[in-house]
């Protein structure tokens, strides 16, 4: 049975003090250290959107850039097979001229040739109808 005398008093006392002294010492320590984490977390975590913010603004813009430089890549290489398709017609033009240049001056040395030929035979006409009169009669 409990018995209700003066060491109930001290125990009572002692358990006051007791949870007093670890109040100071270890609780409300305890407590500040966790508030502190609890505001340095909210801290980074507001930190870490606005770094995050950052990191799709600047995500954003580099797509952006390299849509617009995809864009002048684009563009640039219609420019330059416009022109390259316009020196492959002057240069196709060019050797057309050419090619029908010597066509023409090959045609004219093969009449040429021709007529040179025509006028040998014509001159060799008579001999010739000579000796074939020759072994004909013969």
């Amino acid at each position: 049975m409990v018995d209700l005398n003066i060491t109930l008093l001290i125990q009572l006392v002692n358990f006051l003090i007791t949870l007093v002294v670890l109040n100071w010492l270890i609780i409300t320590p305890i407590r500040n250290v966790l508030a502190e984490r609890r505001s340095k977390l909210d801290g980074l975590s507001v930190e870490a959107s606005g770094f995050e913010a950052q990191a799709k603004e600047k995500l954003e813009t580099y797509s952006a850039e390299l849509t617009a430089a995809r864009a002048a890549a684009a563009a640039e290489r219609e420019t330059m097979r416009a022109m390259a398709s316009e020196r492959e017609a002057a240069m196709l033009s060019v050797a057309h001229e050419q090619a029908g240049a010597l066509l023409r001056e090959r045609g004219e040395e093969i009449l040429k040739e021709a007529d040179t030929a025509k006028d040998d035979l014509r001159a060799q006409v008579p001999a010739l109808a000579a000796r074939v009169a020759a072994r004909v009669l013969g």
